[in-house]
């Protein structure tokens, strides 16, 4: 997509594809980025932080004229974008119980992958209508979704411990009830479905934006 917003824009296809290429140096950058990242600080606000900057690099790569601006905002939306995918997969791994880890993952990944296939049918028209500030005002909402829902649903970790040991996702622990009673099967069985259907609808709302790689 950032080669036929750069064409839109004016710019020739081989002009193009060689801003392209040089953003894409932030592929390995990002993940290099990553690993420290994942140590330090909790996969919640990582994912919040990296949206955020994702959003505000596409939309100045989508509007500055300069070409070392225009190569370094797509650098910088595409390394972001990857340290968003590596915490991404860690954090929706760690957020579901063993027991659905699996199913769930592999639904919220086959989502993204829909998802990449269908947004181009959605965004080029947005383009070639309206133009890249459309674009990505569309993709804007796309991510102001995933970080609401990250935000209001999604569980924290506790705070990274000197020594580097990875930090634990936060469990709902819910007070004791008579082992055996309806009341007690009742809670416990709602209790459970309602923190699954909460994860699953953050994994799938982080899924959507999953096209960024």
């Amino acid at each position: 997509m950032a080669s036929l917003v750069l064409v839109h824009r004016g710019y020739d296809v081989t002009s193009s594809l060689l801003f392209v290429a040089c953003s894409f140096l932030g592929y390995p950058v990002g993940s290099i980025l990553a690993i420290p990242l994942l140590r330090r600080y909790e996969r919640k606000y990582l994912l919040m932080y990296t949206i955020a900057a994702i959003a505000v690099c596409g939309l100045l790569f989508a509007t500055v004229s300069s070409t070392i601006l225009i190569i370094t905002f797509g650098f910088l939306t595409t390394a972001v974008s990857n340290v968003f995918s590596n915490v991404y997969h860690v954090y929706q791994a760690e957020i579901f119980p063993t027991d659905v880890r699996a199913t769930a993952v592999g639904w919220t990944y086959s989502l993204s992958r829909l998802s990449s296939g269908a947004l181009p049918f959605i965004l080029i028209p947005v383009l070639d209508a309206f133009g890249a500030v459309a674009m990505f005002t569309v993709v804007l909402v796309a991510l102001i979704i995933t970080f609401t829902a990250i935000a209001v649903a999604g569980p924290s970790h506790h705070a990274p411990q000197p020594g580097g040991h990875q930090p634990r996702v936060t469990r709902y622990r819910r007070p004791a009830l008579r082992s055996g009673s309806a009341t007690s099967d009742w809670s416990t069985s709602h209790t459970k479905t309602t923190q699954r259907r909460r994860r699953i609808a953050v994994a799938t709302a982080a899924s959507m934006i999953e096209f960024q790689k």
